[in-house]
């Protein structure tokens, strides 16, 4: 497959020329989920001798469908917030030895085109790792926040419950338009007497 379509059309990332597996699952959540599939042996095409695993090279515009029994993408569809949809398996699909599967499968992804554009979600995730500080210091988080919803802008106000250290958040209100993404700031100060722990000079 010609690479670029793959890597920035499809958000496929490839990372191995053999999985080490032949029986899959479908992830919750996801459009084949509940689906199980085995692609070795009688029913299929039993054709498989190095089905690939891949993975998601974007999750802004792509996720993963389907696992390899043990670790490993099999299958993925992308399409969030892009002019196109789109399903990838990481196999032949002939291999399939379910025929009600294969079926599923087919029909599930076809579902999936023709489906509408997300009304609305959001994701909050860390924009970077875990800090590590001393006693006194105050520690700023960023942490981004995606509006999913491909169709309006999202009104959100943060507010933080609970926490005993002293923290504040920042900005408390944001309009997050369609499909894009706001950082909001999250400071906390690391108390000086912790746990029988205190910073001295």
């Amino acid at each position: 497959m010609y690479s670029p379509y793959l890597h920035e059309s499809l958000q496929v990332r490839y990372v191995r020329d053999d999985s080490g597996a032949r029986a899959l699952a479908g992830l919750d959540g996801e459009i084949m989920a509940g689906l199980a599939m085995t692609i070795t042996g009688s029913g299929g095409a039993d054709n498989q001798i190095w089905p690939d695993e891949i993975a998601v090279s974007f999750p802004d515009y792509a996720s993963q469908v389907l696992a390899y029994q043990g670790d490993g993408s099999g299958g993925q569809k992308v399409g969030l917030c892009l002019p196109y949809r789109g399903a990838v398996l990481s196999f032949g699909y002939e291999a399939i030895t379910d025929a009600a599967t294969r079926r599923a499968v087919m029909r599930r992804a076809l579902d999936y085109f023709a489906s509408p554009p997300e009304s609305a979600g959001l994701r909050l995730t860390p924009a970077s790792e875990a800090i590590v500080a001393r006693p006194g210091d105050v520690v700023t988080h960023s942490l981004r926040l995606r509006n999913i919803g491909e169709v309006a802008a999202d009104a959100v106000t943060f507010s933080i419950s609970g926490g005993a250290w002293p923290h504040a958040i920042s900005p408390t209100e944001v309009l997050a338009p369609s499909c894009d993404v706001v950082t909001v700031t999250l400071a906390v100060t690391i108390p000086f007497d912790l746990g029988g722990m205190r910073r001295t000079w």
